[in-house]
Order: C-alpha cells, then structure tokens, then sequence
C-alpha cells in the first residue's frame, strides 16, 4: 500500500493572551483582549501548515501567515494593521521568523505553488488563510462554502477578507453522511482517503482533514481544539460562534483522538507539537 506523508509546517507565530486558546468563552472573550495583556505576559503559539504527499495528489491544508505580516522577521505593528485590521489584532498578535512563510518553506523543498494541487482552507481566520497570497497559481484553492457565506456577513472576524475577496477560493458543500459531529464531510478524492469533516463551533463552516490509509488515520483538526489537554478536560476554544456545536466538534476530536487506529490528532497552535514528518 502506498505510503502518506504529513509534514507539519510552522508557518509564523501568534501572540495571544494566556486565556484565548481553552477560555470556553462565545464570540470576543473580553478577558482575552491583548490590549489588556502585558507584552511578556503573552503566550506564543506556532501556527500550523501541513503539507501532505498523497497517492492522489499533493496539497496542503492551510497556508499560515505569509511574509508581508512581519517583513524584516520581527513583529511589526504597521504591517499587521494594515493586513488584518484593528478588530484581529484587538486579540492577536503575529511573527513570522525568516524562511517561515508558507512560500519560503515550500520553495526550500523546491515546490513551487503551481505543484499543488490543492490548497484547503480549514476556515477563513487570518492566521489560516493569509498566506493565500503565497500559494495562488495552485491547482485548486478551496474553501466550505458555509464558512465563505458567513465570512461575508460576520465583520468584525472576517476584516482580514480583503486580502482574498477579489479572488476567492473555490467553494465546496460538505454532504450529509455518518462522519463527524456534523455528519457531513466532503471526499476530496472520491475513495474515502480524505475527508474534510465540517467541525462547526469555533467557525460555522470549519474543518478537520481525515487523512486515511488503510485502517489508519491522521486527524488536522484545525481550531476544534487547542491540544490534547482540550479534549482531557472538555474545555472548547476561546472564540466560538456556537459552544454547543463546538463541544460537539471536541467530544468527537476525542473520541477519534483515543481510537488506537489514529496515528496523531494535531491542532493548528499546540506548542507541543514541533515541525516533523508523518508517514503510515
């Protein structure tokens, strides 16, 4: 059987205060503003890409931050403004080191985005989508089309939109079936190898990426959870458009994170987990 490969990608870092990833809080947390959180006492999240190998095609699920959010390698407050917006940076902080951006790594691997054949958007939150701009001329660029439908209507998230408004990703409609706390997903290959599982809760419209091979499995679980520890203790995301669905999201990221056939269950901001590669 052929083999996968996963290759977890620190695309840049975000500074958040140290209630925002498990706060259990709807919407704004106002105890996670980093207005109010001194500079050292933020905690520093990496912020993850994976680019998998797959028998079917090569792609990458999320694209991180790209450069032009941190130009010189260290935090800049102009640049981050001018890209997301004074309601992102209200609660995020962002850096992105030399040779981070998600078109530095891949061409450091000698891939160029016209190599990809997809490109997958868990949601459309800056610290996901931003680096768009470092990957067009990719196959495909996809999108849910439930989570572009509310990027569109909810403003004070989604004022980072601009930076792909213009040009949108395609967009995908999940199909009800038996997979996920949703029991909707969409099968990007058509053969049950990929399934982007609608997690609903932190967004309306996000995903986790089930990458299956055989019996066994690699679960992206984007922002349904923040790390293990979220689903030991039951404890949902910090910002969620719906806690009751995104307890639904988590009971389930558990659930498939316990089974013995899965061979790692990793969220997008767990410090835990370092840049590494992931074959079975």
């Amino acid at each position: 059987m052929p083999r996968i490969r996963v290759h977890v990608l620190h695309c840049g870092r975000i500074g958040v205060a140290p209630d925002l990833p498990a706060s259990g809080q709807w919407r704004w947390p106002a105890k996670a503003d980093a207005r109010r959180t001194k500079a050292d006492a933020r905690i520093w999240l990496p912020v993850s890409a994976y680019l998998v190998e797959h028998p079917k095609g090569l792609f990458l699920v999320d694209a991180g931050l790209p450069r032009t959010v941190s130009p010189t390698g260290v935090e800049d407050r102009a640049a981050q403004l001018r890209m997301f917006g004074r309601g992102w940076y209200t609660l995020v902080r962002s850096v992105v080191a030399p040779g981070q951006s998600i078109g530095e790594q891949l061409a450091a691997r000698g891939i160029r985005p016209r190599d990809l054949d997809y490109v997958l958007f868990s949601h459309l939150d800056p610290d996901h989508i931003a680096g768009i701009s470092e990957v067009r001329g990719a196959k495909r660029l996809l999108a849910p089309e439930e989570e572009y439908f509310w990027s569109c209507r909810v403003n004070l998230r989604y004022t980072s939109r601009r930076l792909w408004i213009d040009e949108p990703p395609e967009r995908f409609w999940y199909r009800v079936n038996h997979i996920g706390p949703e029991s909707r997903s969409y099968d990007l290959f058509g053969d049950d190898s990929v399934h982007l599982v609608h997690i609903a809760g932190h967004t309306e419209g996000m995903f986790a990426a089930l990458i299956r091979n055989g019996e066994r499995y690699v679960l992206l679980n984007a922002d349904g959870a923040a790390s293990p520890r979220s689903w030991a203790e039951g404890t949902v995301p910090g910002i969620c458009e719906n806690s009751v669905r995104a307890k639904k999201a988590l009971d389930w990221i558990g659930s498939m994170s316990r089974d013995p056939a899965c061979v790692a269950s990793l969220c997008s901001h767990d410090p835990d987990i370092a840049p590494q590669t992931i074959e079975f």
